[in-house]
């Protein structure tokens, strides 16, 4: 079902994301067990097309670009195409490693007195394959995101920028 957000559509297009790792985040990122969903949520395939259009991502300059993206971007329908069973893994990093990827100001500010010298455990997807049809609307069009992921900005990543597509197509 699509979002009051979305009024007038400009057309769908459809994504297939597959990759040896995904991570779609859906805890807070100082718990020590970060968790993923079990399919793409719509802050990460807007953060993948985000990046390709240059908007998302480290050097973003404009964070009401992306919450622009964000509010004409609706996921419509998600179909898990595996061919291979889907397994979670569990990686460990520390969390000062985490901080340097990340760009999230008012997260260092909201955890300023935490241990940044713990570790944290993120889980992963992988050998994940979905097919991800979203309704675009405003001043983003299917063209628009196909031209912009075959010839993307910022390499497009599957939640994580350390998740890098196999291929990210728009069919």
């Amino acid at each position: 079902m699509l979002n009051n957000t979305v009024n007038e559509t400009n057309g769908m297009l459809t994504l297939r994301l597959q990759g040896v790792m995904h991570h779609y985040g859906i805890s807070n990122p100082a718990d020590p067990v970060r968790r993923t969903a079990d399919v793409p949520t719509k802050f990460a395939v807007c953060g993948m097309i985000g990046r390709a259009l240059g908007i998302a991502g480290r050097n973003r300059r404009d964070k009401g670009q992306f919450q622009d993206l964000i509010d004409h971007i609706e996921i419509v329908d998600i179909e898990a195409i595996n061919r291979y069973p889907v397994n979670k893994v569990v990686d460990t990093e520390s969390f000062e490693a985490l901080l340097e990827e990340m760009d999230y100001t008012t997260f260092r500010e909201d955890y300023k007195d935490v241990d940044f010298s713990e570790t944290v455990q993120i889980e992963y997807l992988t050998d994940a394959d979905f097919h991800v049809t979203v309704c675009c609307s405003g001043q983003y069009t299917p063209e628009m995101i196909r031209d912009a992921l075959k010839n993307p900005v910022v390499t497009p990543a599957l939640g994580r920028s350390d998740c890098i597509p196999a291929r990210v197509v728009a069919l």
